[in-house]
């Protein structure tokens, strides 16, 4: 039953399935809206000059649950919001109609769930 999620217009890495009900991540990685466009903010304190992202956090929006539906979509995650610089924030995939990244796990701070 389960099957490759890839076809000719998907430049998806990793491992995903797609199952009759949909599809979900696995590999410890979660498909996440893309972060939001954000310009660099700094804060300039003692005469030293910090980047304001470094000590905020930013709500992204589960896609597609993950395997063990420890994650659900549809729920929130927060990750530091620095991490948009980060190389797996600019791989934007599209499948099913839905833009999303891929996220590791281990960068989750906190988790809402529902909408």
């Amino acid at each position: 039953m389960n099957e490759p999620l890839l076809n000719a217009n998907a430049k998806v890495t990793g491992y995903m399935q797609v199952l009759p009900f949909g599809a979900w991540t696995v590999g410890k990685v979660l498909a996440l809206e893309p972060f939001p466009t954000m310009s660099i903010e700094k804060d300039t304190r003692s005469g030293f000059t910090t980047i304001r992202q470094k000590a905020t956090l930013t709500g992204l929006r589960v896609v597609f649950p993950s395997e063990d539906n420890r994650f659900l979509a549809g729920d929130t995650v927060f990750v530091m919001a620095d991490n948009y610089a980060q190389p797996f924030a600019k791989n934007v995939y599209e499948q099913e109609g839905k833009k999303f990244i891929l996220c590791p796990e281990a960068l989750i701070q906190l988790v809402r769930r529902g909408t």
